[in-house]
């Protein structure tokens, strides 16, 4: 029910999101964000910014989420380029320069 009423926020920042994940997989990301933001909300806080707050933690937790995947990918790329072997097809001397 609560999905329902907050579909137009929660398609809104889904269409925002640019990924090479695949679209059920950010379905899922911003479906359990908004989940997991209205279970961090205290009973202590004011009301009336309720749907605002709702919003902010929602979207801190995707992009916080799609920056780290983005990083953890850029380090893995980086790891497999330095762990293969150049390929030298000069031979192992330097090139000779021209007099």
């Amino acid at each position: 029910m609560v999905l329902v009423a907050y579909y137009p926020m929660l398609s809104r920042l889904r269409r925002r999101l640019v990924s090479g994940l695949p679209y059920e997989e950010l379905d899922q990301i911003v479906v359990t964000a908004f989940l997991a933001a209205i279970r961090a909300l205290s009973e202590r806080e004011h009301r009336d910014r309720l749907t605002m707050r709702l919003r902010q933690r929602t979207e801190d937790q995707v992009f916080g989420l799609l920056r780290k995947e983005h990083m953890e990918t850029k380090t893995r790329l980086a790891m497999n380029r330095s762990n293969s072997p150049t390929q030298n097809t000069r031979g192992p001397f330097p090139p000779l320069r021209p007099a």
